[in-house]
């Protein structure tokens, strides 16, 4: 904790949206226990740091791969080379896969509305929500959350 609040700390005053963004991660982390992961070499990117924590702290709103570069200081091209990587993956895949994670959680742990469950996941359109899980998923999110049910019977 001591050495990401140090890092945090190098940040300011020149990057004060980006020492905000991260102290919050930092404290959700610790909210959440997750504070004993160690980052990888490519994670400790100061960059690729800044938009996990974007990404996390902005789930329910839409992110761009632009947008999210930009408030990092970075090209969106320099992002995707930190996150290929850190993950094997580009920003945007890894958007996509956390936003299905936290939709997967939603709808198989809570009986949120799928309008809800939508609008946590940043969709603000249920026609594209829908045609987002059934892509991802391979159904809709009723019957992925009613298969889900049945299988924990």
């Amino acid at each position: 904790i001591r050495n990401e609040l140090e890092a945090i700390v190098t940040l300011y005053p020149r990057w004060r949206r980006a020492v905000e963004i991260r102290f919050h991660d930092l404290l959700w982390r610790l909210a959440l226990g997750e504070t004993n992961q160690p980052l990888s070499k490519a994670e400790e990117s100061s960059s690729l740091q800044i938009a996990i924590s974007i990404i996390r702290n902005e789930m329910d709103t839409t992110i761009r791969i632009e947008d999210l570069a930009r408030r990092c200081g970075v090209s969106a091209s320099h992002l995707n080379r930190c996150f290929r990587k850190a993950f094997a993956q580009s920003a945007q895949q890894y958007l996509i896969g956390q936003r299905l994670g936290l939709i997967e959680d939603l709808l198989k742990k809570t009986s949120q509305p799928i309008v809800s469950v939508a609008a946590q996941a940043g969709f603000h359109d249920l026609h594209a929500f829908n045609k987002f899980v059934h892509k991802h998923l391979g159904s809709s999110p009723r019957a992925f959350r009613q298969k889900q049910k049945k299988s924990a019977l």
